[in-house]
């Protein structure tokens, strides 16, 4: 996207204290004044959210030990959403001691936790500006998407310099300043009649607003909407013809409706750019090819997606899934269960994982994963797993 970029020079209104809690792993908290190292990160960082009203306040500092051997971050971050809670912050920031890391990432996804609000972590590398990349990852729990803009803070290469919200980011995050953080959509707090003014508002400074509106495509197409999303998408390829979030957009509607051969023409074409950085591209594939009943083309898809990202854990779950129904059990079973590593919460995996443990003969690990998948997710499919199993004991 190439537009504007929000001037910080306004005068900001104090009307959302975010309550921080601060949380350490035992290499971070080694070093000499961690305390205050972290809570100058989070304040400069949080100065570029003071003109949307937002401040951040540490109310606790926290601290765990960290089990994982490789520094990979996005292990550390699992680990911290699954251990640290706070009844007293609605955010927890974390901060690892880690180096290294696999795919010299320099920030790290949000996760969701079991508590009310959302855990963040960065890791403090060589070389990075920590609040840089901090002010990044707190731009996520707002719900900003990565843009393209070249000099955005929101551009998913953290770089010297980037300081700053696009006028997209800036739209997203006036609309989400006071939102929970428990939102996907990052246009949640908009109604459906009014995402089109929001559309308004950014054309409104000038910028060249493709990009907001295949966001707000994908804002239609969560909420059910399909007719709404594909106009979105269809405005924003006329203004920018070939914009790829609009095509995965349209890719994700064909799939919806059960269009593999639509979807795949959309994806093929995204994957013939080399478009590796479009996530969820070759799991999508993966995805429409298995609707064709094109096994061996799903399965090369999903085993790129998962070197890509070897946390993909939607690619894990389905190759899994294709593995399952091939009888290749002792494959499909590490695959159910690198997924949940990753996404212990995945009641879909933990479904799939039950089917195999049943097909295995290890019927009492398979209840007590039907019975986590229907903890999670009480959907009927999960509910009948469990049900005819017990029947038959």
């Amino acid at each position: 996207m190439i537009g504007l970029l929000l001037t910080l020079g306004s005068e900001a209104r104090a009307d959302r204290m975010v309550r921080v809690a601060v949380a350490a792993d035992d290499d971070y908290r080694a070093r000499t004044g961690w305390q205050e190292r972290a809570e100058a990160a989070l304040v400069e960082a949080g100065t570029a959210f003071g003109d949307f009203g937002i401040t951040f306040k540490i109310v606790e500092f926290l601290d765990w030990e960290s089990e994982s051997a490789d520094h990979d971050v996005a292990a550390l971050q699992n680990e911290m959403s699954a251990e640290v809670v706070s009844s007293r912050a609605e955010l927890i920031v974390g901060f690892a001691g880690a180096t290294g890391g696999r795919g010299n990432r320099h920030f790290i996804r949000l996760g969701h936790s079991d508590t009310p609000g959302r855990h963040l972590l960065v890791s403090e590398r060589a070389g990075r500006d920590l609040s840089l990349v901090l002010r990044h990852e707190l731009g996520h729990a707002f719900g900003l998407p990565h843009v393209s803009h070249t000099v955005s803070v929101m551009n998913e290469g953290v770089e010297s310099g980037r300081t700053r919200f696009d006028t997209l980011s800036a739209a997203i995050l006036r609309n989400n300043a006071r939102l929970e953080f428990l939102s996907g959509d990052p246009l949640a707090g908009c109604s459906l009649g009014s995402l089109w003014g929001l559309y308004d508002q950014v054309a409104s400074n000038g910028d060249e607003v493709a990009d907001l509106i295949a966001v707000i495509g994908d804002s239609y197409r969560r909420r059910g909407d399909p007719e709404s999303s594909r106009r979105a998408y269809a405005e924003a390829e006329q203004i920018s013809p070939g914009l790829r979030s609009a095509r995965l957009g349209l890719a994700m509607l064909a799939l919806a409706d059960e269009r593999p051969s639509e979807a795949i023409s959309l994806l093929e074409s995204l994957r013939k750019e080399g478009a590796d950085d479009v996530p969820g591209l070759e799991t999508s594939l993966g995805l429409a090819y298995a609707q064709l009943g094109l096994t061996a083309s799903a399965v090369r898809a999903y085993e790129t997606a998962i070197r890509q990202n070897p946390d993909d854990f939607a690619a894990l779950n389905n190759l899994g899934l294709l593995h399952l129904d091939d009888g290749r059990h002792h494959d499909a079973e590490m695959l159910f269960q690198q997924a949940l590593a990753v996404r212990p919460r995945f009641a879909l995996a933990w479904n799939n994982y039950g089917a195999l443990l049943y097909k295995t003969g290890r019927q009492d690990e398979a209840i007590k994963a039907f019975q986590t998948s229907l903890d999670l997710e009480p959907d009927q499919s999960g509910a009948d797993n469990l049900r005819q199993l017990v029947d038959r004991r």
